[in-house]
């Protein structure tokens, strides 16, 4: 029988060693425990701080760009505003619309050729004839 822990005297101590595992690993498993006990303790629900957008900028277009839809105003200084995508001044006369980016439509998939089948063994390839027919690679029928 093995000899008994040296420290416990309850259970057999590990090979090369004078303790048990349970002995070996008791500090650890302390030290875990008071470790978890303490990260409970301080653990708290706190919101996250969110600041207040800020307010609009003075003069600023409220809608979007009307010729390119585009919400990216930017100040000239003086009060003046452009459009930072298509330079669009508000209250400039002539407007025309710039067409959205064009995107083709999204075309339904095409679906695959359905595989040749034998009517002998199924799903298979035909290997052309001499004489013009095709021939079945798996079981040699022919067909055409």
């Amino acid at each position: 029988m093995a000899e008994l822990c040296t420290k416990c005297g309850q259970r057999p101590r590990q090979e090369f060693k004078y303790w048990c595992t349970s002995c070996i690993t008791l500090p650890r498993r302390h030290r875990e425990q008071y470790l978890r006990e303490m990260a409970a303790a301080d653990m708290a629900y706190v919101p996250a701080y969110r600041p207040p957008p800020p307010p609009p900028a003075p003069g600023r277009p409220a809608v979007p760009c009307p010729r390119c839809q585009v919400s990216l105003w930017t100040d000239r200084g003086n009060g003046e505003w452009a459009c930072g995508s298509c330079n669009f001044v508000p209250g400039e006369s002539g407007v025309r619309t710039v067409p959205a980016y064009y995107s083709a439509p999204d075309l339904p998939p095409v679906p695959p050729a359905p595989a040749p089948v034998c009517n002998v063994c199924g799903p298979t390839t035909w290997v052309p004839r001499e004489d013009g027919s095709t021939q079945c690679r798996l079981c040699g029928a022919v067909r055409g």
